[in-house]
C-alpha cells in the first residue's frame, strides 16, 4: 500500500507597512487563515534517524525502516529509486548531493519525517541537486553553508545534464553566510519550482534563478518562484536582493505571490533577464546599503520586456518600480506608495535604446505619496493612461524628463499630448486621493467612494477578472482580502491511505503500484485539497491563470472556450469542486468515469463575482481511482472556472 504524505500550509492574510523609509514595519492583524493539504505518494520510504529519536539506534547497512533506520542521508539516497522517498527524523545532518533523478510520474522525495525538524547544516552547498530532474526537496531547515559561492540549496547542471522539473518547497533556508552564498539557487535549469519557502539572512540574494550562456547557450525557461517570503538578505550589500533573475538566457520565469522585505539591494530584480511575468508580489522596506528599489525590471542591455501586474511596492529606499534603463515592460494594476524616490521610474535608458525600441506601457497603476514623485516619464514612455497619480496636498507630483509637474494637464502637455490625459474619456488618468481603506494599516483596497473604481482601461489589457469596468490599482473594489503572506510549516505527515500519484511535469500522473508494504501506520486525513495549479489537473486549450486574492491560494483557472475541459485522476469516494462564478458563468458539466453526474450553473448577480463557490458530488463512489472531467458546454464567451477540488 502506498503512503500518503501531507504538507500543511498556513496562508495568513497580512500586509506590513513601512513608515517614513526608516525600515520600521508594522503588520496588520491576521485574517482568513486557510489550511491546505498537499499530497505526495511514495512507493517506499527510507527512514534516517541519526539522532536516535525512535530509540532503535541506526546503521547504514540496515534497510531504512522505522525499526531499523539508516544513519546518514547519503545512505538513503543510495537506495532511493524513482517514486521513493528519504525521510529524516529530527537531528542535524551534514550537507548532501543528489545525483539520481526521478521521473515525470515518480519523483524522488527528500523531506523531514512527520513534522519533525531535520536540519541540514554546513558544506559548500548544504543541499545540491547536481544535474538531476524530478526531485522534491521539502520541509527541511537548511543553514550554515560556508563555501565561497556556495548556496543553501543549489539546483545546477553537471557534465551536460541540466536540471528540470525539480520542486523546492516548504523549506526554511537561512544564515548561509559563506562569501557570495545564495539561499536557493536555480542554475542553468528549466521548469523548476521554488514554492512556499521562507528564506532569510543569507549572504547574497535569498532566491536566484541564473543562466550562464557559456554552459547553457539556449537559455533556461519556465521556472517558477511563487509564494515565498525572502527577507533580510544583506551581507552582500549591492548584490543582496530578495529575489533575483539573472542572465540574458533566463526568461519566461513566473515570480508570483511572494513577500519580499528588508533586503540590502532590491526586492525583486530581473536585471538582464527578459520576458518574465511578475504578478501579485508585495515588496517593502528595502532600506539597506544597496540600491533599495522595490522592483528593478531591467539592466545590462538585455533585460526588460516583462509583464508586471498587481504588485505592491512601498517604503523602499529608492524607487517602487524601476525600469533601470531598459524597455518593453508593461505595468498593469500596480501600486507604489511612500517610496523615497519615484513610485514608477522611466526617466532614462541605456545607450542602445531609442524611443522606438525601448517602449514602456503604464496602465491602471496607482502612485501615491511617493517622496520625490509618483511617476517619472520620458520620450521612451510610449503608453500611459488610466493611472492615478496623487500626493497629499493635491499635487500629481509627476515628472517628464525630470521636470516636475503638479497637474496632469501640465504633464500631458509636456509629453507632447501623449501621456496621462486627464480629459481622455475612457482612457483618462486621475489626479485625486485613491482613498485606500487603511493605508497606515497596510490595506490597499479602496473605499466605495474611491475615484479608482471603474476608472480602469475598459479593454482590461492586464487580463484581470473585473467587475463591470475594471478599477485602477491592484484590487477590484469588491475585493476586501489583503494580500496573503505564506507561513511555512514543516509538517509532512505519513498516512497509510493512498492518493493520486506525484505531480507530473510532462504527462498526466498515474498511481504508482507499491512494491512493499510500508511499516508505518499513521493518521488518515479525511480531506485532500488540490488547488488549480496542481500538476495532476490536465487542461485543454484555452484555460487562463487568473490572479485574485479572494480565490483559494490567490488564483484560479478560467476559460471562455466552448467545450474546454479539465481532467483529473484521483483516489477517493467523494469530491467537491470549488469554482468562481460570475455573470456569464454557465453550464460546466461534471463527469465521473465517463458518466455525467451533474451540471454547475450558478451565475452571480450582474457586475459581481463570487469566489470559492462550492458544488458537492451528491453520491458516493466505490473506493479506488476515478477520473473527474469538467466540460464547458454553453456558448463561447461565457466562462467556466476551477479554483480547487476537495477529495474525500
Amino acid at each position: 500500500m502506498n503512503k500518503k504524505l501531507y504538507q500543511l500550509l498556513s496562508f495568513v492574510a497580512v500586509l506590513a507597512l513601512a513608515l517614513g523609509g526608516t525600515g520600521r514595519v508594522f503588520a496588520s492583524s491576521a485574517q482568513n487563515q486557510i489550511t491546505a493539504a498537499q499530497t505526495w505518494t511514495v512507493t517506499k520510504s527510507y527512514i534516517v534517524d541519526k539522532g536516535n529519536i525512535g530509540g532503535k539506534g541506526c546503521n547504514d547497512t540496515w534497510p531504512g525502516t522505522l525499526s531499523q533506520p539508516l544513519c546518514t542521508v547519503n545512505a538513503g539516497l543510495a537506495l532511493a529509486q524513482p517514486g521513493e522517498g528519504v525521510f529524516m527524523r529530527a537531528a542535524t545532518y551534514p550537507s548532501f548531493i543528489v545525483t539520481r533523478s526521478g521521473t515525470s510520474s515518480a519523483y524522488i522525495t527528500i523531506s523531514s519525517y512527520n513534522g519533525e525538524k531535520a536540519i541540514i547544516s554546513g558544506g559548500s552547498d548544504a543541499v545540491q541537486l547536481k544535474g538531476v530532474s524530478y526531485i522534491r526537496i521539502s520541509g527541511l531547515e537548511v543553514t550554515g553553508a560556508t563555501g565561497s559561492y556556495g548556496d543553501g540549496i543549489r539546483v545546477t547542471q553537471s557534465s551536460g545534464k541540466f536540471p528540470y522539473y525539480n520542486i523546492i518547497e516548504n523549506n526554511l533556508v537561512h544564515d548561509n553566510t559563506g562569501s557570495n552564498t545564495v539561499g536557493i539557487l536555480i542554475e542553468n535549469g528549466s521548469y523548476n519550482k521554488v514554492v512556499n519557502n521562507k528564506v532569510y539572512n543569507n549572504y547574497l540574494s535569498g532566491i536566484q534563478v541564473i543562466s550562464h550562456t557559456s554552459v547553457s547557450p539556449s537559455g533556461i525557461t519556465g521556472n517558477e518562484v511563487t509564494g515565498n517570503e525572502s527577507y533580510n538578505n544583506t551581507l552582500g550589500g549591492g548584490n543582496s536582493d530578495g529575489i533575483k533573475l539573472e542572465g540574458a538566457g533566463t526568461n519566461n520565469t513566473l515570480v508570483a505571490n511572494n513577500i519580499v522585505h528588508g533586503n540590502a539591494d532590491d526586492g525583486i530584480d530581473t536585471w538582464n533577464s527578459p520576458n518574465n511575468i511578475i504578478v501579485g508580489n508585495i515588496v517593502y522596506g528595502q532600506t539597506g546599503s544597496g540600491d533599495g528599489n522595490g522592483f528593478k525590471l531591467g539592466g545590462g542591455g538585455t533585460g526588460g520586456y516583462n509583464i508586471v501586474k498587481q504588485n505592491i511596492a512601498y517604503g523602499n529606499k529608492r524607487n517602487g518600480f524601476d525600469s533601470n534603463g531598459t524597455g518593453g515592460n508593461r505595468f498593469y494594476n500596480n501600486i507604489a506608495y511612500n517610496n523615497t524616490n519615484f513610485g514608477f521610474e522611466d526617466g532614462w535608458k541605456d545607450a542602445p535604446c531609442t524611443p522606438a525600441t525601448c517602449q514602456q506601457t503604464f496602465i491602471n497603476n496607482i502612485g501615491y505619496n511617493n517622496v520625490r514623485g509618483n511617476f517619472s516619464a520620458s520620450a521612451y514612455t510610449t503608453v500611459s493612461h488610466n493611472n492615478l497619480w496623487y500626493s497629499d496636498g493635491g499635487s500629481a507630483k509627476v515628472f517628464y524628463n525630470y521636470s516636475l509637474h503638479t497637474t496632469l494637464s501640465s504633464f500631458y502637455s509636456a509629453s507632447g499630448n501623449r501621456l496621462d490625459n486627464p480629459s481622455g474619456g475612457e482612457q483618462a488618468s486621475v489626479q485625486a486621493d485613491p482613498k485606500f481603506l487603511n493605508v497606515t494599516g497596510g490595506v490597499f483596497t479602496v473605499q466605495s467612494s474611491s475615484p479608482a473604481i471603474d476608472s480602469g482601461d475598459p479593454t482590461n489589457p492586464g487580463g484581470l477578472m473585473v467587475i463591470n469596468r475594471g478599477d485602477i490599482g491592484a484590487f477590484e473594489s469588491e475585493s476586501t482580502v489583503a494580500p496573503t503572506q505564506v507561513v511555512v510549516t514543516q509538517t509532512p505527515i505519513a498516512s497509510s491511505t493512498p492518493t493520486v500519484a506525484p505531480v507530473s511535469a510532462t504527462a498526466t500522473p498515474t498511481e504508482i503500484v507499491p512494491t512493499t508494504t510500508p511499516e508505518v501506520t499513521h493518521q488518515v486525513a479525511t480531506e485532500t485539497i488540490f488547488d488549480d495549479t496542481h500538476g495532476a489537473f490536465v487542461y485543454s486549450a484555452g484555460w487562463l491563470h487568473e490572479i485574485n486574492l479572494q480565490a483559494f491560494n490567490g488564483s484560479y483557472k478560467k476559460s471562455t472556450t466552448k467545450l474546454a475541459s479539465i481532467d483529473f485522476a484521483f483516489t477517493g469516494e467523494s469530491f467537491s469542486i470549488i469554482y468562481t462564478s460570475g455573470p456569464e458563468f454557465q453550464n460546466v458539466v461534471v463527469y465521473v468515469d465517463g458518466v455525467k453526474v451533474g451540471t454547475i450553473n450558478q451565475n452571480s448577480p450582474q457586475y459581481q463575482y463570487q469566489y470559492q463557490q462550492r458544488w458537492d458530488y451528491p453520491g458516493q463512489l466505490s473506493p479506488g481511482e476515478h477520473t473527474l472531467k469538467m466540460v464547458i458546454r454553453n456558448k463561447n464567451n461565457s466562462f467556466g472556472s476551477l479554483d480547487m477540488v476537495i477529495v474525500r
